[in-house]
């Protein structure tokens, strides 16, 4: 059965539209508890008096109370921090280039996902992996690695119809006919409230990218909640029959408490407005924010396309006094508080149609990404490339 029903919203108004009711959100279940991805239409933000463009200020320590979050044990040199720390403006600290050292940059990371350290990632009848990093969802060969002349190694990531979770070991079954996901989920052991984290990912659409259109694409689902993630990176091509909507590639935000059958709280922040102009280059993304269930929260988004001739990030979203976590008590198994133990995150490809066509009308599309990492501050983030 679906988690969720979604009401469709009038972009510019924010008004229901109370005659057209659609079965999205797209669970998947199995492997790994309740996972939907965030797909809504542009309304208007309830935050959007307090949400600020101006640009952040020039430092920030990293959160002390991430110390515990690391995968590695290992803590920060500087633990000295408050945890409502600003995020710092970008900088040309990040390099163009192989990656970096095994740390990744100045302080010890969270959690490195990079595929550059995978010597084995395999699903079919069983999980092979190398080292056990991940929970994985997917069915060989979606998700696979391969070598890159910037990184050493990357994921390639495929979907296409046969995208289904059908695989023994695969986490599914998936309760739509109607998408097509791959994902390795990395889940949380300790609470993330009030900390301050940075994402970290770089993302290639290979040549002949076929997209979702009109439709959604979760490129990336950061901390899941109840309903699905208050926060991803996602392909986003809004149906023509709503009018003049943003798209592109997006940062979609999902926030507060829900409910699993309306999409209140939610808005989507343009990154890129031609998503094909992104088609055979690296796009390097920093996701940072600071994790809240008031208005202390943050978010800023950095990024860079490097054959663009870009060597330094730029600030594309600034958010400022935003709650930035999702709770509630409807998940059908999933983490009720995105900021508590259980929680994960998905790195994934996860998309389908607005006219909810079957899956298997999908087209194939293949992408690479480095893998992506959490780190401490921004700093550390920039120097992973």
């Amino acid at each position: 059965m679906p988690c969720a029903l979604r009401q469709r919203v009038e972009p510019r108004t924010g008004r229901a539209l109370t005659s057209t009711i659609a079965l999205l959100g797209a669970c998947v279940t199995g492997g790994f508890a309740l996972a939907c991805s965030t797909i809504d239409v542009h309304g208007g933000s309830a935050d959007a008096a307090n949400e600020s463009s101006a640009p952040a200020p020039d430092s920030a320590a990293p959160d002390a109370a991430a110390d515990a979050l690391r995968s590695d044990g290992g803590s920060a040199a500087d633990t000295s921090t408050a945890g409502d720390a600003t995020p710092q403006g970008g900088s040309d600290s990040g390099g163009v280039g192989e990656a970096g050292g095994s740390d990744g940059g100045t302080q010890p990371l969270i959690f490195d996902g990079r595929a550059r350290q995978m010597t084995q990632l395999s699903v079919n009848t069983t999980v092979n992996q190398s080292p056990a990093i991940w929970s994985p969802q997917f069915c060989d060969p979606d998700i696979y690695l391969e070598s890159d002349v910037r990184f050493g190694k990357v994921y390639h990531v495929h979907t296409d119809s046969s995208s289904t979770l059908s695989c023994p070991a695969g986490g599914g079954p998936i309760w739509s006919p109607s998408v097509a996901y791959a994902s390795l989920n990395h889940s949380y052991e300790t609470a993330i409230l009030g900390t301050t984290l940075y994402y970290v990912d770089s993302i290639k659409l290979l040549p002949a990218y076929n997209f979702v259109d009109p439709g959604w694409e979760s490129l990336m689902q950061m901390s899941m909640g109840p309903m699905n993630s208050p926060l991803q990176i996602e392909l986003y091509a809004p149906d023509p029959s709503w009018g003049p909507t943003p798209g592109g590639l997006m940062l979609g935000r999902h926030w507060g408490v829900v409910d699993c059958m309306t999409w209140n709280n939610s808005d989507q922040q343009q990154l890129y407005a031609d998503a094909s102009s992104l088609v055979g280059h690296w796009v390097d993304w920093v996701v940072a924010v600071h994790w809240t269930k008031d208005s202390s929260g943050w978010i800023a988004v950095y990024t860079r396309v490097p054959d663009f001739g870009e060597t330094t990030f730029t600030q594309k979203v600034y958010l400022t006094n935003v709650v930035t976590a999702q709770w509630g008590n409807c998940s059908g198994g999933g983490p009720l508080d995105s900021t508590q133990p259980g929680s994960y995150d998905q790195m994934n490809h996860y998309e389908g149609y607005w006219d909810s066509r079957s899956v298997s009308q999908f087209p194939a599309a293949n992408l690479q990404r480095m893998g992506y990492v959490i780190a401490p501050d921004l700093a550390t983030a920039e120097s992973i490339f």
